[in-house]
């Protein structure tokens, strides 16, 4: 028993791991990220653009960046569920259901009719275009293809069902609920969450710029493997709290590690 616990141990501890790679990721992201407005950054997008065509070397403008600013979208996306203006959604319904099943009674090897309270996920989508980030200084596009993206909790709530049955509709889903007494399962009601990138939100966007001159300065997914980042957060939010993660992280892995070795060890000393 105290090996197979040892060995949880070391799996949890592998995960911690795991994620400690990607938070020490993240957090040398936005150490090497150029923190600056817009306005500088397409000043030195154009003189780069200049130098690199006299090189003739055919290449753009590109440089990972940290900008902050306020959402901004020409053609902003409706949110199913809250109807809210926004660049990023994402839905989820979820049906809660009473079942009635069978199964054998160990003691009296008899079968007996039992229920139970479940859920299923009968609706989710999620969808984000490209937007404009302005700081005042100037605006560049976005495109949040590729990025993790913070948002804001616009709906939770719970709907119970109607007695008698029926249907809704939320956007190219139907959802029905059962009469009662109709079946082995019983539709108690649905809940219903949605989170957004709203229009107007105050962001800071970690990520790769490109183009400039004529066509516009874009922020785009790296492909240099650094991480895409639009937060709520500002970058001294998101360093700070990275930081702690990366610590706590590694000592709680440490941690686990010290403790599986013991485990292990008495095992051993007991076999």
């Amino acid at each position: 028993m105290l090996l197979v616990l040892g060995i949880a141990l070391f799996v949890v501890s592998g995960i911690l791991i795991v994620i400690w790679v990607a938070q020490r990721r993240k957090l040398g992201s936005l150490a090497r990220a150029e923190v600056t407005t817009i306005g500088q950054l397409a000043g030195l997008a154009n003189a780069v653009n200049v130098e690199l065509e006299r090189a003739g070397t055919g290449a753009g403008f590109s440089q990972l960046v940290g900008l902050s600013g306020q959402v901004r979208a020409d053609d902003p996306l409706t949110s199913e569920l809250a109807g809210e203006r926004c660049v990023y959604y994402d839905y989820t319904v979820e049906r809660e259901f009473e079942e009635t099943y069978q199964e054998t009674d160990s003691s009296t090897n008899q079968r007996v009719t039992k229920t139970r309270t479940r859920t299923e996920t009968v609706a989710h989508g999620s969808r984000r275009t490209k937007f404009q980030l302005d700081d005042g200084t100037g605006t560049l596009t976005v495109d949040p293809e590729g990025a993790s993206i913070e948002s804001v909790q616009v709906v939770e709530r719970y709907e119970p069902a109607p007695v008698g049955g029926g249907s809704i509709r939320i956007g190219p889903v139907t959802l029905g609920w059962d009469a009662p007494g109709l079946g082995s399962r019983r539709t108690l009601g649905y809940r219903y969450r949605e989170r957004v990138l709203p229009l107007g939100s105050s962001v800071f966007v970690l990520g790769m710029a490109r183009g400039g001159g004529a066509a516009g300065l874009n922020v785009r997914k790296p492909d240099t493997g650094d991480r895409f980042l639009v937060s709520l957060k500002t970058r001294e939010e998101l360093v700070g709290s990275t930081r702690r993660a990366v610590t706590w992280l590694l000592i709680a892995s440490i941690a686990l590690d010290a403790a599986g070795v013991v485990l292990v060890l008495l095992e051993v000393l007991r076999g």
